[in-house]
């Protein structure tokens, strides 16, 4: 077979293209360092190493094998979670990073369980009109925090007041925003930041354009940079329900504890 001599095809039954493992491995962890990088000019530069005319029905066919080839890496790599037993829900966040989870036998407590940095960026879109073809694919993944998971942390209901003064704009001389003043609960003093920064306006203001469907991602890191959970924004700004969720996915894994938290609007973010 094909696969014995260390070619995939994008047909298992009538193949006509096949391409090397190393090629389509070379590809992938190229993607992973560049993720600009398009099969076409990894294509153009495999031909240019063999002397070899690039032609433009390639790209297809090596598109098509290399979602053949990422799908039985997820497949192995999910037996080999299984047979390691490794495939509970929160294995991974547990895991991760050894010097943030694992507590030595005898271990004096700390004044924070964990350091944890959140924050969105809206870098990763996506337009709603492509990739279509795979909407009603799901991706398993011990990362990504579902869609319905992070709906139910949804408001259903505008907070009274939210948008009062918001719409419209003044006739008159813009007054300068007002200084808050005093400090919060827990003593801290309260700066400008509060009202001025962008990422702590109202939910209802940050909206996105229409045409993308994914306007970016949500992430919990520990303090050692390790990806603990991740949030897909869908059509929308850093809403308040994308840190709700991924922290309560961490919460589920870590169990209750002090931890410490860097978010930009912590200031608003802790009164949610």
């Amino acid at each position: 077979s094909l696969i014995q001599q260390g070619l995939i095809s994008n047909s298992p039954s009538i193949p006509t293209y096949a391409f090397s493992i190393p090629t389509l491995e070379t590809f992938r962890r190229l993607r992973l360092r560049a993720p600009r990088l398009s099969v076409q000019a990894f294509l153009k530069a495999v031909c240019d190493t063999q002397n070899n005319i690039y032609h433009a029905e390639l790209a297809t066919p090596f598109a098509e094998t290399l979602d053949v080839y990422l799908a039985l890496l997820r497949l192995v790599d999910q037996q080999v979670a299984k047979t390691l037993k490794r495939d509970s829900p929160h294995w991974r966040i547990k895991n991760a990073c050894p010097p943030c989870t694992y507590k030595l036998v005898d271990e004096p407590p700390l004044r924070h369980d964990i350091l944890l940095a959140i924050d969105g960026g809206n870098s990763l879109k996506r337009f709603s009109n492509a990739g279509t073809a795979s909407n009603n694919l799901t991706f398993n993944s011990d990362y990504f925090v579902s869609r319905e998971e992070v709906d139910k942390f949804a408001r259903k209901e505008k907070e009274a007041g939210s948008s009062k003064g918001k719409k419209g704009k003044g006739k008159g001389k813009a007054k300068k925003a007002k200084e808050p003043e005093g400090a919060d609960d827990d003593g801290h003093l309260l700066s400008s930041c509060t009202e001025r920064w962008k990422a702590n306006a109202d939910d209802a203001l940050k909206k996105t354009f229409s045409c993308f469907e994914e306007a970016g991602v949500f992430v919990c890191l520990c303090r050692h940079g390790h990806v603990l959970a991740i949030a897909d924004m869908v059509s929308s700004g850093e809403l308040a329900k994308y840190p709700l969720a991924v922290l309560d996915k961490v919460n589920q894994a870590l169990g209750p504890g002090k931890k410490l938290i860097a978010y930009d609007i912590g200031c608003t973010f802790k009164k949610t």
